[in-house]
């Protein structure tokens, strides 16, 4: 190690642990320092550690073969910090095959089989940016939608229809469990439903595409009447709803509601609205009690035996920005715990839209399962189903 990784060593170590390892047992160190933002994130890796290394908190790490340690930075504080011990990482899913099966719809992410009058929807690790799907993956991406959709499924049961019938390895059908554990905790079985043609998306902050049009001086294309003056970033009064199209290829493109009321009609467009900023402000509420603060969102809806039904994934780091409490500062740069790590080393490259994307280093498919898996612990608890730690 040099010597600047040393002293970055020690002082991140002191951080998470108390008698921290041999600065010889440190297998990587890495950095993720993005043009235009003003945050770093470097991140160690211990291999081999001795069965007596404790945390401030009250996680313990005996007989442990390895231990990341990751640290974001701004200016002059220490802004979020996670650990994670395991002993080997997870094994990738990137394509679902199940013989026996018919071909499935294969999505940017997920693999939809039909079985009997059910589906098997499996959450792959596969990450899109762009409406393109990259040529790494995030390992147990798969398994974290999977498990924090299941969560919010589970939490809104009383208020909602949705979709969701079970996701535990037990329920599985023998298809399923003898494909081997690398399906295990990514396995949703859903019923069937007639999916509606609209993106409900609902913001809390101005960022994004919102952003872009707002500052731009055009007017809006939802017909929204946001205050003037405000900055990138800033949280809004009340959350908006900005539907899109539901594109079968190619970009989403913004909804105006007279459009959207075309689509599905209008007694169905209004309940399906007023659902979606109802269960906006509820995620947003509970998530700040675990210190997470839900920038917006992207829903779908669709129809079981005509009623409105919640599908697909809800409140996932694919489907919602997300923020930990403790960075946000109003007027500075939104530092995120979602995908938007990677649109930002995207945007930072030289990648045209057109050709190839280009490949994501190590380090930003690290640190990004990392704020996935955060997301999860904070919000859900634990780690997914089928996880090796």
């Amino acid at each position: 190690m040099k010597n600047g990784d040393l002293s970055l060593f020690s002082s991140l170590s002191s951080l998470f642990i108390h008698g921290y390892p041999d600065p010889g047992r440190v297998a990587a160190v890495s950095e993720v320092s993005l043009p235009g933002n003003r945050y770093r994130t470097w991140s160690l890796t211990f291999r081999n550690l001795d069965t007596n290394v404790k945390s401030r908190g009250k996680a313990s790490f005996p007989r442990l073969t390895w231990l990341r340690l990751s640290a974001t930075i701004l200016p002059g504080s220490s802004r979020s910090i996670y650990y994670e011990s395991f002993d080997k990482m997870s094994e990738i899913l990137l394509r679902a095959d199940l013989p026996g099966l018919p071909e499935p719809r294969r999505g940017k992410v997920r693999d939809v089989f039909e079985l009997d009058d059910q589906l098997l929807i499996v959450t792959s690790d596969r990450i899109s940016a762009f409406d393109v799907v990259l040529g790494e993956a995030i390992p147990d991406k798969g398994r974290v939608l999977n498990s924090l959709s299941l969560f919010w499924f589970n939490h809104f049961s009383a208020k909602v229809n949705h979709h969701a019938l079970d996701s535990s390895w037990e329920a599985m059908p023998d298809v399923i469990r003898s494909a081997g554990a690398v399906y295990k905790g990514r396995v949703l079985r859903a019923r069937k439903a007639e999916p509606l043609p609209v993106e409900w998306i609902v913001r809390g902050f101005i960022t994004g595409s919102l952003w872009e049009q707002y500052s731009s001086g055009e007017p809006l294309k939802w017909d929204l009447n946001l205050p003037r003056g405000l900055k990138r970033g800033e949280q809004l009064n009340d959350p908006v709803f900005t539907p899109s199209t539901k594109a079968q290829a190619g970009h989403d493109l913004p909804l105006s509601l007279s459009r959207m009321e075309e689509l599905v009609g209008k007694d169905l467009a209004e309940k399906a609205q007023a659902l979606s900023i109802e269960l906006f402000k509820e995620v947003s509420a509970r998530a700040l009690e675990k210190g997470v603060i839900l920038v917006d969102t992207k829903l779908e809806w669709g129809l079981i035996d005509g009623e409105l039904t919640l599908i697909d994934e809800c409140f996932t780091p694919d489907s919602s920005r997300f923020l930990l409490a403790e960075t946000y500062r109003p007027g500075e740069p939104l530092l995120p715990y979602d995908k938007q790590l990677i649109r930002d080393f995207l945007l930072a490259s030289s990648w045209d839209k057109k050709s190839p994307p280009t490949a994501l280093p190590d380090e930003i498919i690290q640190e990004t399962r990392m704020r996935y898996l955060t997301i999860h612990k904070r919000i859900a608890g634990g780690v997914p189903e089928g996880m090796v730690s």
